[in-house]
Parts: structure tokens; C-alpha cells; sequence
């Protein structure tokens, strides 16, 4: 069902990545953001998964006539979670499953 460690039928670990790219603005303000996010999962057992998530701003610009414009870039806020699936039902044409997730977000 799946090939990426999650709460379901993968066990083993693994190292997913994105890029998130979002442009803000107002009639006075414009904010640029692309900030790049790797996952790191292990899941012992297809009902626990352990993660770690570290993103990175590539580019944070701010361009404001009161300010001028300012950028920033460097590491953001790591983020540790642990998920607990509970619940599991597989029928023939549905999979369904519930899970508690918890995370600790570190500056």
C-alpha cells in the first residue's frame, strides 16, 4: 500500500524532502519565502513511527517602505514527533486507520 515509512504496512526508515515556495503581499508589503524540509522517519513496527523534521530557509525576503528590504536565511525549527496508530481497518475497497501524533518543536 505504501513505500514511504508511515503507519501502515512499511518497516524500515527513510528520508523524504520538499521545497515549500510562498510569495505574501499587500498593497504596501511583499514577502518571499522558499525554505527547503527533510524528513527523517523510522518505523519499528507498522503501528509506531518515529520522525525528525529540519527545515532550512533558503531565502526570506521582506520588502517594505518602512523597512526597506531584509533577508534572512539559516536553519529553522526542528521538529521531533513520535505517532502511535491505533486503529486499523483494511476492507476491500477501504483502508482505514486512526493514529495520535505528538511533537516537540525545538528553537
Amino acid at each position: 500500500r505504501t513505500n514511504e515509512p508511515g503507519t501502515g504496512v512499511f518497516i524500515g526508515s527513510g528520508v523524504l524532502g520538499q521545497m515549500i515556495v510562498e510569495q505574501e503581499s499587500n498593497h504596501r508589503e511583499r514577502l518571499w519565502d522558499v525554505t527547503l524540509v527533510g524528513d527523517v522517519r523510522y518505523t519499528p513496527a507498522t503501528h509506531w513511527v518515529f520522525g525528525l523534521r529540519i527545515p532550512y530557509t533558503l531565502t526570506r525576503t521582506l520588502d517594505s517602505p518602512l523597512v526597506g528590504t531584509e533577508s534572512m536565511t539559516g536553519l529553522g525549527d526542528i521538529i521531533v514527533t513520535a505517532k502511535h496508530r491505533f486503529f486499523r481497518s483494511v476492507g476491500m475497497w477501504s483502508d482505514r486507520h486512526a493514529a495520535i501524533e505528538i511533537g516537540l518543536k525545538l528553537p
